[in-house]
């Protein structure tokens, strides 16, 4: 009771939270919270940057084996003015509350991904892999479990399904989402689904 409480504390302060000046007016943010392992994936977040707009940043919570690796592609890509590495935070609710987009990009499954349901009670349109087990539950409840995306995008009831590593649908997610200001929207006004 006491661990829901603090996290209950957290997402309220994200109504006083203050910037930290990390936040720039004519930037959009991506959002990326969680492990940096293998099967978690946010190189094809990092890659799929490299073909955005330049004026789109994305910051990576969290800490992980694979953080030297995705450090070096962000150096490779010419991405490190874009890219920011905050490390493990205690109040991940006010980042995902001031970024446009949150991404989760894991490759191999899920169980009940605690932080896309977060990042929804945060009012951030959300795009995720459709991995086995957990997403396409959250985010089209009432499609076939069993359905998995071969090769296009879904725009679902909650937010946007891709395709498990395919790094041009996660570009083409973003890009909706970024140019259909509608269905962004849509994903951020109050939900029924969260009253």
């Amino acid at each position: 009771m006491e661990n829901q409480l603090t996290m209950i504390e957290k997402i309220k302060d994200v109504l006083i939270f203050k910037d930290d000046g990390l936040f720039e007016i004519n930037k959009k943010y991506i959002l990326y919270v969680g492990r940096f392992a293998s099967f978690k994936r946010p190189d094809y977040i990092i890659q799929s940057l490299k073909q955005l707009d330049t004026n789109i940043e994305l910051i990576l919570l969290g800490d992980g084996p694979n953080k030297d690796k995705l450090e070096l592609l962000v150096s490779d890509l010419e991405l490190k003015s874009r890219v920011h590495f905050l490390g493990r935070v205690s109040n991940p609710y006010k980042y995902m509350k001031k970024a446009d987009i949150f991404v989760l990009s894991s490759k191999d499954g899920e169980g009940f991904p605690n932080v896309l349901a977060e990042a929804m009670v945060c009012k951030t349109a959300v795009i995720s892999t459709d991995c086995i087990s957990g997403p396409r539950e959250i985010l089209s409840p009432k499609s076939d479990i069993n359905m998995t995306l071969a090769n296009k995008v879904e725009i679902a009831e909650f937010g946007i399904l891709t395709p498990v590593g395919d790094i041009n649908n996660y570009k083409t997610s973003m890009n909706i989402l970024y140019n259909e200001i509608y269905l962004w929207l849509i994903y951020i006004l109050p939900n029924p689904f969260f009253l």
